[in-house]
């Protein structure tokens, strides 16, 4: 089976003597482009940007085969790179050489989304807080597909994350073993991450499993749980 291809591409700049400008290739330069290359069909530009947001988009597309799939990822990444504009500006010293000058322009908070991985998280913000709801029972195991869209809540820095289980009549252990890894990654940034309305069944498996995890019994009470609040 032919498997579709993710590059990042940036069109050579050229001076007025048509000699290409130092710099331009820099990770934080701006005017790259996130290419789809599908196994039949033209190439599609998919996103403009800054090398490095673009790299972050490619990494977090990497486990997905389906092209409707990695589109709606780099829609679901898109509103990262708003967050902050990194663009690199030619100067031109004593009418001769070029210098590049790299400035930050923020542009404000980066916007959130309502859900994450075609309806698999439906995601709110609580004054910094998000409350991400398990929404698909038939996904909650498959980590390919959790594991990415949980890390993804961690790039709008919120101070904390509660996962909200109600919808998950039945979970499996490797589901504990995804939350406890993903708990992990959010202590090293100093995220605080809880789990609440969590059914019976689901109580259950994670005592069972072994496993020392926050649960609360609704948002509410997680949301009163964070610590420093």
């Amino acid at each position: 089976m032919q498997r579709r291809l993710l590059i990042i591409y940036k069109d050579p700049e050229f001076d007025e003597r048509d000699e290409v400008i130092l710099g331009q290739c820099e990770p934080f330069t701006s005017g790259w482009k996130l290419i789809l290359i599908p196994p039949d069909g033209p190439r599609e530009t998919l996103l403009t940007g800054t090398y490095t947001d673009l790299r972050k988009i490619q990494e977090s597309c990497a486990p997905l085969d389906e092209i409707d799939s990695v589109r709606q990822r780099v829609r679901d990444m898109r509103s990262l790179i708003t967050s902050a504009v990194t663009e690199t500006v030619a100067l031109r010293k004593n009418g001769t050489s070029l210098h590049e000058s790299t400035r930050v322009l923020p542009l404000g908070a980066a916007a959130i989304p309502e859900e994450l991985g075609e309806g698999l998280l439906l995601v709110k913000d609580e004054e910094g807080a998000l409350i991400a709801v398990l929404a698909d029972p038939n996904r909650a195991d498959d980590v390919e597909a959790l594991d990415p869209n949980l890390r993804l809540l961690l790039e709008y820095r919120p101070r904390a994350i509660v996962l909200d289980l109600s919808r998950i009549p039945e979970p499996k252990t490797s589901l504990a073993d995804e939350l406890v890894s993903f708990r992990d990654a959010c202590r090293k940034v100093h995220v605080f991450f809880g789990i609440c309305n969590a059914t019976d069944a689901a109580r259950e498996m994670l005592a069972n499993s072994g496993r020392a995890l926050d649960v609360f019994a609704d948002s509410a009470a997680a949301l009163a749980g964070i610590p420093g609040k």
